[in-house]
């Protein structure tokens, strides 16, 4: 069984990358400063470790390595966004460049020749920009963020060179549609377009102009990606040239307000709000709007066809998932109904009637933790889980969807 790593995995890659993985057959361990969680779903989830650590420190970073022994594989996903890196300069000189140094010349010495997957970003690239980026393109990052992932690219293709590492680097498109809560990227907005208004919410577009055009691919093209790019044999890039540009759409914003109105409906467009925030569109502007595809190609990289399958994609994997989460939720909330109904009390003395009222509300607790750990909407131990649980039973027409 092979041994992988993926740092930075408790964010939207690292675990869909990890239950890959792990269905795969692999032994995967995953790491972040907020513990980690093994993905739902998978086969053999024993074969998952978590680790909650700083990768900034570097007693931290040889206890993860020594963990994963003998390793084949990292992942390499943590970092400060591209926002993030120009507000905190030092912040993101500390983790998206010195954490990623220390940790791959500590793979050096105690993994030599594993394989590295880096994950970089098209923020490398910046103005002037032709109208198709190519192979030829100079990287002249714009902002903080693209100019620390460009400093971690060159150290990382110069330790390939060398013959200390095995890496690829994938310079991500903006992945869309995310879920889970916005980051402070600034193309978060092209993820939180189309998911606040499908959970009727209201999401801010920080530019009004509707033909400005992104680079986007969809989660599940990453990953597939990334898997081929983990097979891949090291001789298919120069030794100093490790860079991939991940396959992807070009995307106006208006043609993603198309999609959303499509196969979300009309009304969802109410819930968008256009207000121009200088500071992300200059970000936002300095990035290229389109690759040339020849080399990804050439790799056996898969591509998706057009921006609106992006947005189907989310519509009919992740919103469906939701619908699931919530009818799993009424269906439990229906059977604490049954168990406040149906419990028998012992009501011979008080004593007897509060040890009952004490079972009662231990089962419940229980049906809730089930779902807190498998969907992660229920409240945090303490008074407000007490409330959910005290008075669960009044569902009103919930009940009546339960019986379903």
């Amino acid at each position: 069984m092979k041994n992988i790593i993926i740092t930075g995995a408790g964010g939207m890659i690292g675990p869909m990358l990890a239950k890959r993985l792990l269905n795969d057959g692999y032994h995967v361990v995953l790491t972040d400063l907020v513990q980690p969680q093994v993905p739902e779903g998978v086969v053999h989830p024993e074969n998952a470790t978590c680790f909650k650590g700083d990768i900034c420190d570097p007693a931290f970073v040889q206890e993860l390595i020594q963990a994963a022994q003998p390793l084949d594989a990292i992942f390499i996903f943590h970092g400060i966004m591209s926002a993030g890196s120009e507000a905190n300069f030092d912040l993101s000189f500390k983790v998206n460049v010195r954490s990623v140094q220390d940790l791959v010349l500590a793979l050096r010495q105690s993994a030599p020749r594993v394989r590295v997957v880096y994950s970089s970003s098209q923020a490398v690239f910046g103005q002037p920009l032709p109208k198709r980026i190519t192979d030829a393109t100079m990287p002249t990052p714009e902002g903080t963020y693209g100019a620390h992932k460009l400093s971690s690219e060159i150290f990382i293709n110069d330790m390939h060179r060398k013959g200390f590492i095995d890496a690829f680097i994938v310079r991500f498109p903006t992945v869309i549609v995310r879920p889970g809560a916005p980051s402070n990227a600034a193309p978060s907005f092209l993820s939180g377009m189309i998911r606040e208004p499908m959970h009727g919410e209201e999401c801010v577009i920080p530019l009004t102009d509707r033909s400005y055009r992104a680079y986007v691919c969809s989660p599940s093209s990453t990953i597939e990606n990334l898997v081929r790019v983990l097979g891949l044999k090291s001789d298919m890039l120069p030794p100093h040239q490790r860079a991939i540009v991940f396959p992807g759409v070009s995307a106006t914003i208006q043609e993603m307000m198309d999609a959303l109105a499509k196969y979300g409906g009309e009304d969802k467009l109410e819930l968008l709000r256009e207000e121009t925030n200088p500071e992300f569109e200059r970000i936002l502007r300095s990035w290229p709007e389109d690759f040339d595809p020849a080399t990804p190609d050439r790799l056996g990289l898969i591509r998706d066809k057009k921006a609106e399958d992006l947005v189907k994609e989310y519509i009919d994997v992740y919103c469906a998932m939701q619908d699931q989460i919530n009818l799993a939720r009424i269906r439990t909330l229906y059977t604490i109904r049954l168990l406040n109904v149906h419990l028998p009390y012992v009501k011979e003395d008080e004593a007897g009637e509060h040890q009952d009222r004490n079972l009662l509300k231990t089962l419940k607790r229980d049906l809730f933790h089930q779902l807190d750990v498998r969907h992660g909407w229920v409240p945090e131990e303490g008074p407000a889980l007490d409330v959910v649980v005290e008075h669960g039973d009044d569902l009103g027409p919930a009940a009546e969807v339960g019986r379903q």
